[in-house]
């Protein structure tokens, strides 16, 4: 699912792109994939900045970062410097 949703996120179809993502974020949460959950989180998280949608936005990466620390994800560090810009674009909105 992440790789059909990263090729509508890839082409600007973001809507389409969010269908999948969250396709795969149950397929993962029923899994109990953590490593899953917590990438198709935060794509989830960037599609929704993409669309403007900065709360949603800052929801889904917050739920993907904290996966992501409590397994230690090797993108952490990426991961968090996206939600710190996203943090900042609301507040400057």
């Amino acid at each position: 699912m992440n790789n059909i949703a990263a090729i509508y996120y890839a082409q600007g179809n973001f809507c389409k792109a969010l269908e999948y993502q969250k396709q795969s974020l149950v397929i993962c949460r029923e899994a109990s994939d953590l490593a899953g959950e917590a990438v198709a989180s935060w794509w989830i998280g960037l599609t929704y900045e993409e669309l403007g949608r900065l709360t949603k936005a800052e929801e889904y990466m917050s739920q993907g970062m904290k996966i992501m620390c409590s397994i230690g994800h090797p993108k952490l560090e990426t991961c968090c410097e996206g939600l710190e810009r996203v943090r900042a674009k609301r507040q400057a909105a």
